[in-house]
């Protein structure tokens, strides 16, 4: 994704689409998280990303 002077802004990411075609919602991931991606990639050979401490299970009639 790139702004008017040429520049790197944002990475594409996904598209919502009805149809399935090319024409849609777009989302893209701005460059910076971008970038700070590839830092930690190259840095330590993994991403670290947050965690909110929620975890998900099915509900079993006996917790219901």
């Amino acid at each position: 994704l790139f702004n008017l002077d040429g520049e790197v802004v944002g990475v594409n990411s996904q598209i919502f689409s009805r149809t399935g075609g090319y024409m849609g919602l777009s989302f893209a991931i701005p460059i910076e998280m971008a970038m700070n991606v590839v830092d930690q990639l190259r840095t330590k050979g993994r991403v670290t990303r947050g965690w909110l401490g929620v975890l998900i299970q099915d509900v079993t009639r006996e917790l219901a």
